[in-house]
């Protein structure tokens, strides 16, 4: 194994389709069992335990693996665009090709429809404010001209 080719990252083919399995295994169950990732990628069945661990202490294959993981965080973000489309399609559920409503999909919608307002901001936030002050007649008339003033009916 010490006169295999190195790829540019450092690792052997074998090794590499060592991690690359790892991935694929990940992707396809949610977990991931390093012997079978090394039997696949060509390793010896013998010792395939004990090398599997190895190879996931390998710092090459931990930078390897860690360079998969930034570009996929990467491309797994959403943006408002992708959210906003999905939102749309969840409030359009209700009604039907031929303009009925869908009464089992009228929930969903409206929550939908919920967060679209939410995120465009047309829901004012709750403004409460409780004043509690003692006063005589004079300063009572001006405190209500002044509550008149600025509040509003939201």
């Amino acid at each position: 194994m010490a006169n295999e080719p190195r790829l540019p990252n450092g690792l052997t083919p074998k090794q590499f389709n060592f991690y690359n399995n790892i991935i694929e295994q990940m992707k396809k169950t949610g977990q991931m069992n390093p012997s079978q990732a090394a039997i696949d990628a060509g390793f010896a069945p013998k010792h395939v335990s004990k090398m599997a661990s190895s190879l996931l202490k390998k710092p090459a294959g931990q930078a390897y693996l860690k360079s998969l993981q930034k570009n996929s965080i990467c491309s797994a973000e959403a943006t408002i665009d992708w959210v906003m489309e999905r939102l749309t399609r969840i409030a359009n559920l209700s009604l039907q090709e031929d303009g009925a409503n869908n009464y089992a999909a009228l929930q969903c919608s409206l929550k939908a429809i919920s967060e679209i307002n939410k995120i465009k901001g047309y829901y004012a936030p709750d403004k409460k404010v409780n004043l509690n002050m003692t006063m005589d007649d004079v300063q009572f008339d001006r405190a209500k001209e002044l509550a008149g003033k600025y509040s509003r009916e939201y």
